[in-house]
């Protein structure tokens, strides 16, 4: 499925990142803290994230003439200290680009945008020095599972995260899947 209008790819560095944290922090909290996905995350834990992430990493948005519509953001996988390199030594942490994060504004889900992010970060420049990629994703978020699949990543290993529910703040587990990709 196409979207209505054609989408402008723009990397996403130090240099333009304040001009576009706000709205950035605004499709993380909808992302993450809304709907069916649910969870409370404090914004001042979004910012940091972000903030940290831009500053270490790398990434891509998407933008449909001046409305920022997704994004996606990038760390060398050394930086997921969740990931279980003891279990696959054959991963050069190094070497391999961890997604941290693929959002997209609900308004333009399932109009290829996510898609299109991915495959402009695996031509991209930036991945020219990696030799794989590896994306977490949770396992309900069936939408997200199938395109990873669809553009070639393999299921290697699985997690479980304590989160807590956006309303009563109770702790619940989340099955987070990690996919891998050679490049």
């Amino acid at each position: 499925m196409q979207y209505m209008s054609p989408i402008t790819i723009v990397v996403l560095d130090s240099a333009n990142y304040p001009k576009y944290r706000t709205k950035l922090i605004e499709l993380y909290t909808l992302s993450f803290t809304e709907g069916e996905h649910a969870q409370h995350i404090p914004i001042k834990e979004i910012k940091v994230s972000l903030d940290n992430t831009v500053k270490t990493g790398f990434g891509f948005i998407a933008m449909q003439k001046s409305n920022l519509v997704g994004v996606v953001l990038c760390l060398s996988l050394k930086g997921d200290l969740d990931f279980p390199f003891d279990k696959h030594k054959d991963i050069n942490p190094i070497k391999t680009i961890y997604i941290t994060d693929l959002m997209v504004d609900a308004h333009y889900r399932g109009q290829g945008v996510a898609q299109e992010l991915l495959q402009y970060l695996l031509k991209s420049n930036q991945s020219k020095h990696f030799d794989a990629a590896v994306i977490r994703v949770w396992n309900k978020n069936i939408p997200a599972v199938s395109l990873y699949k669809k553009l070639g990543f393999k299921e290697i290993d699985t997690i479980y995260q304590t989160k807590l529910k956006k309303d009563t703040k109770e702790p619940f587990e989340m099955k987070k899947i990690y996919m891998h990709l050679k490049l």
